[in-house]
């Protein structure tokens, strides 16, 4: 059932106990390379919901793991990741949480690399993402499936990955 909480903020549907989270996250963590990417973003996305704040080791596997799959990922499900990561890292923020060892929590180097990739497919739709336009980018867009809005959508998550990074 479901419960409100108190201050008016968002109701939460399915309380879950404690330590079922942390649960999750070590029983996810050695199966991540056998998973496809589109439910390697709905798990983070899950976690990043309920303000979980996901280890490193879980975090650097997650992005080795998608890094190949970079350049199939479409603009939305990247704006997505970035969006995921953020809160996720937002999670460690609020809960005081310092990673151990004194390194980053997001491997800036795949970070850097999903980046790259989506901001080299914007760059495939021609000058300023003009994927209908004549010309050389318009038959560029054309070959590669990348459009002005998609375009948008990669450039946008090449930003927010690379803000990310730093």
């Amino acid at each position: 059932s479901s419960k409100q909480q108190q201050g008016g903020q968002a109701e939460v549907r399915w309380p879950l106990p404690d330590g079922w989270l942390q649960g999750l996250e070590a029983a996810t963590l050695a199966r991540l390379p056998a998973l496809q990417p589109w439910l390697l973003l709905q798990l983070l996305r899950a976690f990043a919901a309920r303000g979980h704040a996901l280890g490193p080791r879980w975090l650097a596997a997650l992005l080795l793991v998608l890094q190949p799959w970079g350049g199939r990922l479409s603009g939305g499900q990247l704006r997505a990741l970035a969006a995921d990561l953020g809160a996720v890292v937002a999670a460690h923020s609020a809960g005081g949480g310092a990673v151990a060892s004194g390194g980053a929590l997001l491997p800036a180097g795949c970070l850097r690399a999903l980046a790259d990739q989506a901001a080299a497919r914007a760059a495939c739709s021609g000058p300023a993402g003009n994927g209908g336009g004549g010309g050389s980018g318009g038959a560029l867009a054309a070959a590669t499936g990348v459009g002005r809005d998609e375009a948008q959508a990669l450039l946008e998550a090449a930003a927010a990955l690379s803000a990310l990074s730093q």
